[in-house]
């Protein structure tokens, strides 16, 4: 049951099974930890018959066993400001990893991939395929735009060259890398992302002289005046087999890997100029995409016979399936952490109420003598700030050294994020009120006549 309702949700989960070996390892350490904690509190009675024992060494076992209760409720504690801490940090992280500019307009852009791959059409019939084919798709009512381009952006990766710019050469191992792609006309306006410094590709590019169309971090890091190159000449690749291209535009920034990397060296160049047969195909609807996409696969089957057309799906899901091991980590950190905090709140009151129960004869003595309801509550609370505050310092002093585990998967947040690192204790500190309230109810109602 626990598979089926995670499919769709968790990668590969089909493939998960009850494995023996683990399900034999968790039972026996569960045993032994219910053992080894439930003889603990027995232990500080063992050892001595009850004729030998005064009043004052049973005080001083109910003491220790208390003081050892204690402890390993602070430690319960510190296990959960480490987890909170965690996915706190790890929350706030997807939380600016989700409002991460892409560098394009995700709203109604859907993608589907197109092979051509193991037909018999030379180049020329690739670039006609592929031209006619975004306009059979522009011309579908509900569509807006469409284009082409051999690799997505928030792909996951990029094929990447060495670049080298006409007339400014770079010293041995100096020389940047940039990805390359190819795009059909109309790409840029398609996806949403700007030509910020020259032109966009149109029909009759790559006939005469090979272009290009680098991004803006690549022109602010390689010319004074991300303006000054348009006009210039690169390659993209081994320099002495690359041709030169003419950079006829800069476009704005892309995360073409992934929302948590920041946008590298990019170029783009005209499908026709040096065609892929493999490429991905994008689309603008004015509506609902899910009202567009089956007469889209409608007009393509008609118009182009058996060519594979598929993997469909819409920019905004194909970025949720790029943020999906974050978000599984995110709500699995929480889910821990929530339990963490149930069991350290149940762990304060029990040591707390056993403590009350415990000291009842004391308690009332003081009571007796003059001591109020609210005294007796504060000595109570006192005990309960006691372990709830070494468990958040020791908590807080780990979770600082562990945070560079979580480094690696935080965005937009430090490990030491002030806002989470305070939260926390707050958290922290109103559940333990919460917990310590009852047991210091119960002792101001001690009745001294009774104890």
């Amino acid at each position: 049951p626990v598979v089926v309702m995670l499919q769709g949700r968790l990668p590969r989960v089909e493939g998960v099974a009850l494995d023996t070996t683990v399900l034999l390892f968790g039972l026996s350490l569960s045993l032994i930890i219910g053992v080894v904690f439930g003889l603990l509190p027995a232990g500080g009675g063992g050892g001595k018959s009850e004729s030998t024992l005064t009043s004052g060494s049973r005080g001083a076992g109910r003491g220790r066993r208390v003081s050892l209760l204690s402890t390993l409720s602070a430690a319960q504690v510190a296990g959960s400001v480490v987890l909170l801490i965690g996915a706190g940090l790890l929350m706030r992280s997807f939380g600016a990893l989700q409002s991460v500019d892409p560098g394009f307009d995700p709203e109604n852009l859907v993608t589907m991939a197109v092979s051509l791959s193991g037909t018999d059409r030379d180049t020329e019939e690739v670039i006609q395929f592929y031209r006619e084919l975004t306009g059979v798709i522009e011309s579908t009512p509900g569509v807006s735009a469409a284009a082409a381009v051999n690799a997505l952006p928030i792909s996951g990766g990029d094929s990447n060259g060495t670049v080298t710019i006409e007339g400014r050469p770079f010293e041995a191992g100096e020389a940047p890398n940039a990805s390359f792609r190819r795009i059909t006309p109309g790409y840029f306006p398609t996806v949403g992302t700007p030509i910020v410094h020259g032109r966009d590709f149109n029909e009759t590019d790559g006939r005469d002289v090979m272009v290009t169309i680098i991004n803006e971090s690549m022109a602010r890091a390689l010319w004074p005046d991300p303006a000054d190159a348009v006009g210039a000449r690169i390659k993209v690749g081994p320099p002495d087999y690359e041709p030169w291209l003419t950079v006829v535009g800069v476009a704005g920034d892309v995360r073409n890997v992934g929302l948590d990397a920041e946008p590298r060296f990019a170029t783009y160049e005209p499908h026709a100029q040096r065609p892929w047969s493999t490429m991905s195909v994008v689309y603008r609807t004015e509506g609902d995409p899910s009202a567009v996409t089956p007469v889209i696969r409608e007009r393509i089957r008609e118009a182009g016979g058996d060519i594979p057309v598929y993997d469909f799906a819409t920019l905004n899901e194909r970025i949720a399936e790029s943020l999906r091991p974050r978000r599984i980590a995110m709500l699995l950190t929480i889910s821990f952490a929530l339990l963490a905090l149930v069991t350290a709140a149940i762990g304060v009151y029990g040591v707390l109420s056993y403590s009350v129960s415990q000291r009842a004869p004391e308690l009332g003595v003081r009571m007796a003598l003059g001591a109020g309801g609210d005294r007796v509550m504060r000595t109570v609370a006192r005990q309960a700030v006691s372990m709830i505050g070494t468990g958040l310092l020791v908590g807080l002093v780990l979770a600082s050294l562990l945070g560079g585990a979580l480094e690696s998967m935080l965005h937009g947040v430090g490990r030491y994020d002030l806002a989470t690192f305070v939260g926390v204790p707050i958290l922290l500190a109103l559940v333990g009120a919460v917990a310590c309230w009852i047991p210091a109810r119960r002792a101001s109602r001690i009745d001294p006549a009774m104890s």
